[in-house]
């Protein structure tokens, strides 16, 4: 995994700039990088984080859906009704949206 620094911009006293990740491995392979990042300015001291990048190829699979209304599973809704939706995945996949 590489970074480049791309399209910084400073306004007042804030620069802001884009990391823009590009993954040089083998197709379809799993890897992860170390990245550190370092802001410099002659008129302050230097500031600098460091963060572990993952890419991630493996897209999840969808397990399974359920429709639930309580504790009863549901295949449809009353008006005025609410239904949660969960979906379970084969890997965690962070916050999700379900469109309807």
């Amino acid at each position: 995994v590489s970074v480049a620094v791309e399209n910084t911009v400073t306004q007042g006293n804030t620069t802001t700039a884009e990391l823009v990740f590009t993954y040089n491995g083998v197709t379809g392979a799993t890897a992860s990088a170390l990245i550190s990042v370092l802001a410099e300015n002659p008129n302050a001291e230097s500031g600098s984080v460091e963060f572990k990048y993952n890419q991630d190829n493996t897209e999840p699979i969808v397990e399974r859906v359920q429709f639930m209304e309580g504790t009863k599973r549901r295949l449809g809704a009353e008006p005025g009704e609410v239904v949660k939706i969960t979906a379970s995945l084969t890997e965690p996949a962070g916050p999700s949206t379900i469109n309807i």
